[in-house]
């Protein structure tokens, strides 16, 4: 019998046999007869089971792929072709991965990064002509980026930006298996490789009070949190002398509270300027934040890594360095925005709040 006829094939045993072996470059021999395999390597990964493909190669493949869309994401968009060929694979093999992976094709996610971007420049950057937008994303006329956008998110550009519908924006843009694939923070050893990696960039600052303009967003209320961000900008705009360059961002963290009428986060601004009756009118309120001892943690990367880096500082860090959270609430303070800059290189300072650690039993 043949080293590929029979059962042999179908054994799992077998298969992994294959897998390691073509791994290290062995040459097969027909145990009975003596004779070298001649099998290409496409036969031998045929043989794997799926959730083997899947889970390690498809995974590393895509991840892999993501990093070069969006280390080129301010260039010209990557052709299928020459991705593959920075990846050392075939657009085949890309393509499979990618739909195994995330559902879609590998050029269909790269389409999406950009649109995403784009839309939220249209939502949140008003200065910024459509046609600058249309080049920055990598398309070569208003029209061309007009059509795509047009059949992503069903309306134009210049409707989106006058009334977005952040349902839509969601619906057509989220790629929910994109986190999975490329969040270390999913599995134990990337969130291992995470923590060794955040506990050398926590620091203990005083971070001293400071008074803030500060729109508050409710969790009950009407509306998603993009449409409080859209009241901020377009407030922070038309007030003017609040520029990001020279005047912080905070987000505030309230802890969960049961009355409706409690805000579970504020989009402030720090300011020593005094509030006006414009800015009443705008829902624009004084708020003091900060004061004390804080654990600052500076977080590169997308916001889906935000709760993991809190978690990992109030459950991790804290424990060792014996201290507890502080009863006021937590702060980020906004480096580089989205979409200034591509979703992974936001840059956020985390503030925790923290306090000594009680005696044991008091």
């Amino acid at each position: 019998m043949g080293f590929f006829d029979g059962r042999k094939e179908r054994d799992p045993r077998f298969c992994t046999l294959v897998f390691a072996a073509v791994n290290r470059r062995v040459t097969f021999v027909d145990c009975n007869s003596g004779q070298a395999v001649q099998r290409g390597l496409g036969y031998f990964f045929c043989m794997l089971p799926t959730r083997i493909i899947h889970s390690r190669s498809s995974q590393r493949l895509v991840r892999s792929a993501l990093r070069q869309i969006r280390r080129h994401q301010e260039d010209a968009p990557l052709t299928l072709h020459v991705l593959a060929a920075s990846l050392e694979v075939s657009p085949f093999r890309l393509i499979r991965a990618s739909r195994q992976v995330l559902g879609l094709s590998i050029m269909d996610v790269a389409r999406r990064i950009r649109l995403r971007r784009a839309a939220m420049k249209l939502a949140f950057r008003h200065g910024e002509p459509i046609a600058a937008i249309a080049l920055q994303s990598g398309y070569d006329s208003h029209e061309a980026f007009t059509r795509a956008f047009k059949r992503v998110l069903g309306v134009s550009p210049s409707v989106f930006r006058s009334q977005p519908d952040w349902s839509v924006f969601h619906h057509a843009l989220d790629i929910p298996a994109l986190h999975d694939a490329d969040a270390v923070t999913r599995s134990p050893a990337g969130m291992h490789q995470l923590t060794k990696a955040w506990s050398g960039l926590v620091s203990v600052v005083n971070l001293p009070a400071q008074r803030t303009l500060a729109l508050m967003h409710h969790p009950h209320s009407i509306g998603a949190l993009e449409d409080t961000l859209k009241r901020f900008v377009s407030w922070r705009r038309q007030r003017g002398g609040l520029s990001p360059r020279t005047h912080a961002t905070w987000n505030v963290l309230f802890a969960p509270g049961t009355a409706s009428s409690q805000p579970s986060l504020a989009i402030a601004v720090a300011t020593s300027a005094r509030l006006r009756a414009d800015d009443r009118a705008a829902g624009i309120a004084p708020l003091m934040i900060g004061g004390g001892r804080h654990a600052r943690l500076r977080l590169e990367g997308p916001d889906t890594h935000i709760a993991a880096a809190v978690t990992f500082l109030i459950h991790t860090w804290c424990p060792a360095h014996a201290v507890i959270p502080g009863r006021t609430p937590l702060l980020l303070r906004r480096l580089r925005l989205f979409p200034d800059v591509p979703e992974h290189l936001v840059l956020t300072d985390i503030h925790l709040p923290i306090e000594e650690k009680p005696p044991h039993g008091v």
